[in-house]
Protein backbone atom coordinates (compact mmCIF):
# COMPACT_ATOMS: atom_id res chain seq x y z
CA UNK A 1 0.00 0.00 0.00
CA UNK A 2 1.28 3.42 -0.85
CA UNK A 3 1.56 5.64 2.17
CA UNK A 4 2.78 9.19 1.95
CA UNK A 5 6.10 10.20 3.39
CA UNK A 6 5.97 11.94 6.78
CA UNK A 7 6.14 15.50 5.42
CA UNK A 8 3.69 14.95 2.55
CA UNK A 9 0.50 14.53 4.58
CA UNK A 10 0.95 17.86 6.37
CA UNK A 11 -1.33 19.68 3.90
CA UNK A 12 -3.93 16.91 3.60
CA UNK A 13 -7.07 17.09 5.72
CA UNK A 14 -8.56 14.19 7.68
CA UNK A 15 -11.70 12.91 5.91
CA UNK A 16 -13.57 12.94 9.24
CA UNK A 17 -12.66 16.19 11.02
CA UNK A 18 -11.29 18.06 7.98
CA UNK A 19 -8.37 19.35 10.02
CA UNK A 20 -4.87 19.46 8.55
CA UNK A 21 -3.20 19.20 11.97
CA UNK A 22 -0.65 16.45 12.45
CA UNK A 23 -0.70 16.18 16.24
CA UNK A 24 -0.41 12.51 17.32
CA UNK A 25 -0.85 13.27 21.03
CA UNK A 26 -4.15 15.03 20.41
CA UNK A 27 -5.70 13.30 17.37
CA UNK A 28 -3.70 10.09 17.02
CA UNK A 29 -1.37 9.33 14.14
CA UNK A 30 -2.34 10.95 10.85
CA UNK A 31 -2.27 8.32 8.11
CA UNK A 32 -2.49 8.93 4.36
CA UNK A 33 -3.22 6.22 1.81
CA UNK A 34 -2.37 7.79 -1.55
CA UNK A 35 -3.79 4.86 -3.49
CA UNK A 36 -7.27 5.69 -2.16
CA UNK A 37 -6.76 9.45 -1.79
CA UNK A 38 -7.53 9.11 1.91
CA UNK A 39 -6.15 10.81 5.02
CA UNK A 40 -7.40 10.10 8.55
CA UNK A 41 -6.48 10.80 12.14
CA UNK A 42 -6.39 7.54 14.10
CA UNK A 43 -8.64 8.83 16.91
CA UNK A 44 -11.19 10.26 14.45
CA UNK A 45 -11.37 6.80 12.90
CA UNK A 46 -11.55 4.92 16.21
CA UNK A 47 -14.26 7.10 17.71
CA UNK A 48 -16.53 7.28 14.64
CA UNK A 49 -19.86 5.80 15.64
CA UNK A 50 -20.74 3.83 12.51
CA UNK A 51 -17.57 1.88 11.73
CA UNK A 52 -15.93 -1.26 13.05
CA UNK A 53 -12.54 -2.82 12.48
CA UNK A 54 -13.38 -5.75 10.19
CA UNK A 55 -9.96 -6.36 8.65
CA UNK A 56 -6.59 -7.48 9.88
CA UNK A 57 -4.31 -4.78 11.30
CA UNK A 58 -2.36 -4.49 8.03
CA UNK A 59 -5.52 -4.15 5.88
CA UNK A 60 -6.91 -0.73 4.95
CA UNK A 61 -6.09 1.72 7.74
CA UNK A 62 -5.36 -0.02 11.05
CA UNK A 63 -7.72 -2.84 10.02
CA UNK A 64 -10.55 -0.50 9.05
CA UNK A 65 -11.45 -1.38 5.47
CA UNK A 66 -11.41 1.40 2.88
CA UNK A 67 -15.00 0.72 1.76
CA UNK A 68 -16.16 0.95 5.40
CA UNK A 69 -14.30 4.24 5.88
CA UNK A 70 -15.95 5.63 2.74
CA UNK A 71 -19.41 4.53 3.96
CA UNK A 72 -18.79 6.14 7.35
CA UNK A 73 -17.65 9.40 5.74
CA UNK A 74 -20.84 9.34 3.63
CA UNK A 75 -23.02 8.66 6.71
CA UNK A 76 -21.32 11.47 8.63
CA UNK A 77 -21.70 13.90 5.74
CA UNK A 78 -25.41 14.03 6.58
CA UNK A 79 -24.78 14.88 10.25
CA UNK A 80 -24.12 18.41 11.47
CA UNK A 81 -21.65 18.99 14.28
CA UNK A 82 -23.37 20.56 17.27
CA UNK A 83 -20.18 22.49 18.07
CA UNK A 84 -18.90 23.96 14.79
CA UNK A 85 -22.18 23.55 12.85
CA UNK A 86 -20.38 21.95 9.86
CA UNK A 87 -21.38 18.63 8.31
CA UNK A 88 -19.34 15.47 8.74
CA UNK A 89 -19.83 14.85 12.46
CA UNK A 90 -19.04 11.14 12.72
CA UNK A 91 -19.14 10.79 16.53
CA UNK A 92 -22.32 10.60 18.56
CA UNK A 93 -23.01 10.68 22.27
CA UNK A 94 -23.92 7.21 23.57
CA UNK A 95 -26.45 8.49 26.12
CA UNK A 96 -29.92 7.21 25.29
CA UNK A 97 -32.00 9.75 23.35
CA UNK A 98 -29.07 12.19 23.01
CA UNK A 99 -28.85 13.29 19.39
CA UNK A 100 -25.57 15.23 19.63
CA UNK A 101 -22.99 14.54 16.93
CA UNK A 102 -19.56 16.13 16.67
CA UNK A 103 -16.12 15.89 15.13
CA UNK A 104 -13.36 14.50 17.38
CA UNK A 105 -11.52 17.87 17.73
CA UNK A 106 -14.82 19.66 18.43
CA UNK A 107 -15.57 17.08 21.14
CA UNK A 108 -12.18 17.73 22.72
CA UNK A 109 -12.88 21.46 22.62
CA UNK A 110 -16.21 20.98 24.47
CA UNK A 111 -14.66 18.52 26.95
CA UNK A 112 -16.47 15.39 25.79
CA UNK A 113 -15.29 12.09 27.21
CA UNK A 114 -13.88 9.50 24.80
CA UNK A 115 -13.34 5.94 26.04
CA UNK A 116 -10.52 4.25 24.14
CA UNK A 117 -11.55 0.73 25.22
CA UNK A 118 -14.46 -1.63 24.68
CA UNK A 119 -16.98 -0.09 22.29
CA UNK A 120 -15.07 3.22 22.10
CA UNK A 121 -17.97 5.15 23.59
CA UNK A 122 -18.22 8.92 23.51
CA UNK A 123 -20.14 11.14 25.92
CA UNK A 124 -21.12 14.75 25.18
CA UNK A 125 -20.56 17.51 27.76
CA UNK A 126 -24.04 17.01 29.28
CA UNK A 127 -23.79 13.23 29.63
CA UNK A 128 -20.13 12.63 30.41
CA UNK A 129 -19.37 10.64 33.55
CA UNK A 130 -18.10 12.76 36.43
CA UNK A 131 -15.88 11.60 39.26
CA UNK A 132 -17.59 11.84 42.62
CA UNK A 133 -15.19 12.15 45.52
CA UNK A 134 -16.74 12.27 48.96
CA UNK A 135 -13.97 14.05 50.83
CA UNK A 136 -10.97 16.07 49.87
CA UNK A 137 -8.45 16.16 52.69
CA UNK A 138 -5.79 17.78 50.52
CA UNK A 139 -5.08 21.41 51.22
CA UNK A 140 -2.00 21.83 49.08
CA UNK A 141 -0.96 21.11 45.53
CA UNK A 142 0.12 17.58 44.72
CA UNK A 143 2.19 16.32 41.79
CA UNK A 144 0.56 14.66 38.80
CA UNK A 145 1.69 11.05 39.18
CA UNK A 146 2.85 10.97 35.54
CA UNK A 147 4.43 14.35 34.69
CA UNK A 148 5.15 15.41 38.31
CA UNK A 149 3.85 18.94 37.63
CA UNK A 150 1.94 20.28 40.64
CA UNK A 151 -1.86 20.41 40.41
CA UNK A 152 -4.70 21.44 42.69
CA UNK A 153 -6.28 18.20 43.98
CA UNK A 154 -9.80 19.14 42.91
CA UNK A 155 -11.52 16.82 40.42
CA UNK A 156 -12.46 18.49 37.16
CA UNK A 157 -12.46 17.61 33.48
CA UNK A 158 -8.67 18.10 33.34
CA UNK A 159 -7.75 16.73 36.79
CA UNK A 160 -8.57 13.15 37.84
CA UNK A 161 -8.06 11.16 41.01
CA UNK A 162 -7.19 7.50 40.79
CA UNK A 163 -10.08 5.33 42.01
CA UNK A 164 -7.71 2.71 43.45
CA UNK A 165 -4.69 4.70 44.62
CA UNK A 166 -6.36 7.43 46.65
CA UNK A 167 -3.27 9.66 46.70
CA UNK A 168 -2.70 9.57 42.94
CA UNK A 169 -3.84 12.56 40.91
CA UNK A 170 -3.41 12.99 37.16
CA UNK A 171 -3.84 15.43 34.31
CA UNK A 172 -6.33 13.92 31.83
CA UNK A 173 -3.85 14.63 29.03
CA UNK A 174 -1.11 12.68 30.85
CA UNK A 175 -3.37 9.63 31.19
CA UNK A 176 -4.41 9.68 27.56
Amino acid sequence: MNESKPGDSQNLACVFCRKHDDCPNKYGEKKTKEKWNLTVHYYCLLMSSGIWQRGKEEEGVYGFLIEDIRKEVNRASKLKCCVCKKNGASIGCVAPRCKRSYHFPCGLQRECIFQFTGNFASFCWDHRPVQIITSNNYRESLPCTICLEFIEPIPSYNILRSPCCKNAWFHRDCLQ
